[in-house]
């Protein structure tokens, strides 16, 4: 991993207030920064690099699945991941499994979206989105280190909250947010 703003790979993790940064060797605390390509599944586009992600709208009757991110961008967001060199369907299990516990099993793709404007802490300022839709498959949910809260939100507590750039797309597309 470099650092986004110099390159410097004496690049290590820090806590802020709860939030993730990391510290260059140089002296940038960046909530960002690039990491190495073999990492995951990128496409060059004519906007730039564009990383492969998948996210799940996991829904419990009108509530919907939502982490709070303490990694950049800081924000809530469906369960959701940068695919592995694998298919979209097996990297929105993995994601779902390790982001929230859950098993999902029946889902199907709701959405796949051209690269567009969601800057991510892996260097990307671009991604290329499988969205899935499923219901809670059942079980508690368990959040991982990336996430500060988890929990299922109606679409009225969904109006306060800060949402990542994709996330805020797809809710509004599927009707669940204005």
């Amino acid at each position: 991993m470099k650092c986004i703003i110099c390159g410097s790979e004496g690049v290590k993790k820090v806590e802020r207030d709860g939030d993730e940064y990391y510290l260059c060797d140089k002296g940038h605390l960046e909530p960002r920064v690039k990491l190495p390509l073999g990492d995951f599944s990128a496409r060059q586009t004519s906007k730039g690099l564009a990383h492969v992600s998948v996210g799940a709208v996991i829904k419990d009757g009108d509530k919907v699945l939502l982490i709070n991110r303490r990694k950049y961008p800081f924000a809530y967001t469906i369960p959701a991941g940068h695919l592995e060199e694998e298919e979209p369907e097996k990297a929105v299990r993995r994601e779902v499994e390790e982001e929230t516990g859950l098993e999902i099993k029946d889902f199907k793709l709701v959405g796949h979206y051209a690269p567009f404007y969601d800057p991510c802490r892996g260097g990307a300022d671009y991604h290329e989105w499988y969205l899935f839709g499923a219901e809670h498959p059942g079980g508690d949910l368990r959040m991982d280190s990336e996430g500060k809260d988890i929990g299922f939100y109606s679409p009225e507590e969904i109006k306060s909250f800060k949402l990542t750039i994709p996330t805020r797309k797809f809710l509004k597309e599927l009707g669940i947010v204005d």
